[in-house]
């Protein structure tokens, strides 16, 4: 028997009589020995201290602030740790404990303890014994007021696997909808944010944070940071008094040692031709190739130099939206559109975004719509309003820029 059902006995009046102890035995694998699961005590004792007059022995207080319950049986004491509790207004009112045993129990079914009249060798304590203490009530009690009256569902039931490992005890029951409700709210499976949390999962992405991952892995460089419409004769160095470079420590998350622009594959082949002024079209797959193209990543068709970035992706009907000329504006003399012939190839930009520290503090910043200079490779990598690495171009070395110099002064 499942614990709602015990306890639906006693709502029933099957089982609920006044200055009556009851409890829950289950043998456990079809054994002679078995547990107690649980017991219920009604707040009216048949007597205490001899007295029986209904004052005395009402006994709630003590039974609000039990933890252990044992009993003397056979010669042996049993010692029954209470794990849960719960109090039923009824008539009479009584209160449920759900136990756990220090070691099986015996011949529960025995004619003496199943007798009508009381059996001098089975004695029943509570410890804690707090009679006429207020401390269940007071402001000292931390668990004061917490709910213990689980709700139940109203379409999931309990599962009784005590003995069958297999097939639930209560098969049959569950089978006839006549099985005992679950003890489990249903918001666990409607509620939003409990259900995110469990079943369906979250996502974080860059655009939630700023720009920034919400998990990476960086390689440190040193470079310095100038706006994105900086004169590359300056950036570079090449303008007199132009080399007094303030040098910092940022991170990018590429590959590679240094920041770069790399590219690879998309796995994708346009399908028809594509005007300066669409914003979406068709595609076919590249057949020694997957696509590998997701909402966010930069493409570019092959034999150009505009940056697209994808907006919608429909893997069924195979067409994407994407935002043209997405490199317009930060690269001069890039990010022109054009028209697109059918069946050109695409490829796909490495994901690489440069980061900066913030001084004094632990954050991090994303170095975004900038021209970043990287003094370990007198190189420049240009960045988009994430930080993400959408071209690069090299710096003549100021050695042979000296040479020349010497050559034609």
């Amino acid at each position: 028997m499942t614990i709602t059902e015990f306890i639906n006995l006693h709502i029933a009046g099957v089982v609920n009589f006044g200055t009556r102890v009851n409890v829950l035995y289950n043998e456990v694998g079809g054994s002679s020995q078995g547990e107690i699961d649980a017991i219920t005590v009604t707040v009216n004792a048949l007597s205490f201290n001899d007295s029986q007059s209904p004052s005395d022995t009402d006994i709630t207080n003590i039974l609000e602030q039990v933890e252990e319950i044992t009993f003397t049986f056979d010669g042996v004491t049993y010692i029954l740790t209470i794990v849960e509790r719960a109090f039923y207004s009824l008539n009479p009112s009584f209160f449920y404990f759900k136990v756990e045993s220090n070691q099986p129990i015996p011949n529960i079914f025995d004619n003496d303890i199943t007798s009508t009249t009381p059996v001098p060798d089975v004695v029943i304590s509570f410890h804690p014994f707090l009679n006429d203490i207020t401390f269940g009530t007071s402001d000292f009690n931390v668990i004061l007021n917490n709910g213990s009256n689980l709700r139940l569902s109203s379409d999931k039931v309990q599962s009784d696997r005590r003995e069958g490992l297999v097939i639930p005890t209560n098969f049959q029951a569950i089978l006839d909808l006549s099985a005992s409700k679950a003890e489990v709210q249903d918001s666990f499976y409607s509620s939003t944010g409990i259900t995110n949390a469990r079943y369906q999962g979250s996502k974080s992405t860059s655009e939630d944070q700023g720009g920034i991952k919400p998990s990476l892995s960086a390689r440190a460089f040193n470079g310095t940071i100038f706006p994105f419409n900086a004169n590359q004769d300056i950036v570079c160095g090449l303008v007199p008094g132009a080399t007094e470079r303030v040098i910092i420590e940022m991170l990018h998350t590429g590959n590679t040692q240094l920041p770069q622009f790399t590219t690879s594959s998309a796995g994708i082949v346009s399908d028809g031709t594509i005007s300066p002024t669409d914003e979406s079209f068709n595609y076919t797959t590249d057949l020694r190739l997957r696509p590998q193209v997701d909402v966010g990543d930069l493409i570019i068709p092959r034999g150009s130099s505009e940056i697209m970035k994808v907006k919608e992706h429909n893997v069924f009907t195979q067409r994407l939206v994407v935002t043209r000329k997405y490199n317009s504006g930060s690269i001069p003399g890039l990010g022109s559109s054009q028209t697109i012939a059918d069946d050109t190839f695409f490829d796909k930009v490495n994901k690489s975004d440069i980061i900066k520290l913030e001084d004094f503090s632990n954050n991090i910043l994303a170095a975004n719509n900038a021209q970043v200079f990287v003094s370990d490779n007198n190189s420049i990598a240009f960045t988009d309003d994430f930080g993400t690495i959408i071209s690069s171009s090299g710096c003549p070395d100021p050695l042979l820029l000296a040479i020349d110099d010497g050559a034609t002064g």
